[in-house]
């Protein structure tokens, strides 16, 4: 979450500008619509029910009623100008509380996003952010070769049934408005002893058409996009350029 960004924030560290971002514009609709002023009576109560309203669109998944309690609470903290209460609730957001007492003391909160619920929260703020303006999240998961060097088989193949199970809620449309693209080597998925193809789920899942298998072609809607390696010349091009932009920059 610490890496999440937008166009505006490019590097990452964009929690807070997508809340506070949606807290004004709100802030403005009621504004608007109402003639209410943010230091008027009754202002911060028209503001919080446009945020059930928003809140209430995520209330037929999983932890929907945690996640918009922390959600209102943050607006209130926003309100009071309280950077050390707003702080605490976006560690929860992020996941960076360990246990329940920790997140208890400074927000009174009995619920935090552990290992297990981790994916729930992800699928909840993909919905959440769709509805604030967003078109939705893309996750990028690199390096899952990691995955594949585990050397304890339960260990392994229990993360490949995490693995399998985002993939199906993404596939069964559990997972709205979420994206996901995992990178991995060939090894990942074709290893005859650690291979994610050993299982029969993944591999009826993720099977090449038959249609791109005769014609040997490149097949780019299907579950698995196969990467075929630069040849020389394709990685001699870009460095020749480089060495062309060098020559303009330093002249030499």
């Amino acid at each position: 979450m610490s890496h999440l960004a937008i166009k505006t924030h490019p590097d990452g560290g964009a929690l807070v500008s997508i809340l506070e971002g949606w807290i004004n514009k709100i802030q403005q609709e009621v504004a608007k619509e109402t003639g209410i002023r943010p230091n008027d009576e009754g202002f911060d109560d028209q503001v919080e029910t446009k945020i059930r309203e928003v809140i209430q669109y995520i209330e037929d998944l999983v932890h929907y009623f945690d996640f918009g309690s922390v959600i209102i609470a943050y607006w209130r903290s926003y309100r009071l100008d309280d950077d050390e209460l707003k702080n605490a609730f976006l560690r929860w957001l992020r996941g960076e509380f360990n246990t329940k007492t920790e997140a208890k003391a400074p927000l009174g909160v009995r619920f935090i996003i552990d290992v297990e619920a981790r994916f729930d929260y992800i699928k909840l703020l993909a919905r959440f952010i769709a509805e604030i303006g967003y078109k939705g999240l893309l996750i990028l998961v690199d390096e899952t070769v990691n995955l594949y060097q585990i050397s304890t088989t339960v260990t392994r193949e229990k993360n490949y049934n995490r693995v399998l199970a985002i993939f199906n809620d993404t596939k069964q449309c559990k997972a709205e408005h979420l994206g996901i693209f995992i990178g991995g080597t060939t090894k990942f998925l074709e290893d005859p002893n650690r291979e994610l193809f050993a299982d029969q789920a993944w591999r009826r899942r993720t099977k090449e058409s038959r249609f791109v298998t005769q014609a040997n072609v490149q097949e780019y809607i299907g579950s698995v996009i196969r990467l075929n390696a630069l040849t020389e010349t394709e990685i001699l091009t870009p460095l020749q350029r480089l060495t062309d932009i060098h020559t303009l920059d330093f002249g030499c």
